[in-house]
């Protein structure tokens, strides 16, 4: 329960953080390709990409509506799964899930 309250308040900062910077489905989009691309070798750089993917990604979610919303929401999902597992040193999970994100931020994007 603690763990998800921490994930939670992680979560709402870095929505307030970004609130204010807008959201770009684009940005997210290069930043997750980014994270797959580095790999689980690249720890580092995969953790970097993704964080800016997931904070651009709950971004763009704020004022989303019906499909691109669904879509933004699986995407922030696949990408906190990511995070987590990378971190967890489960580097090829953390991989497929960055790659789950990718798809559904390809699926927002054309929805837009």
């Amino acid at each position: 329960m603690k763990k998800l309250a921490s994930v939670f308040a992680g979560l709402l900062l870095c929505l307030t953080t970004n609130a204010f910077a807008g959201g770009d489905v684009n940005s997210a989009l290069t930043h997750a390709n980014a994270a797959v691309s580095s790999g689980s070798s690249d720890t580092k750089a995969f953790l970097a990409h993704a964080a800016e993917a997931l904070d651009d990604t709950l971004a763009a979610a704020i004022p989303a509506k019906g499909l691109l919303l669904s879509h933004l929401d699986e995407a922030s999902k696949a990408l906190g799964d990511a995070i987590s597992h990378v971190k967890a040193g489960h580097g090829d999970m953390g991989v497929a899930a960055a790659e789950t994100a990718v798809v559904h931020l390809k699926a927002a994007a054309a929805t837009k």
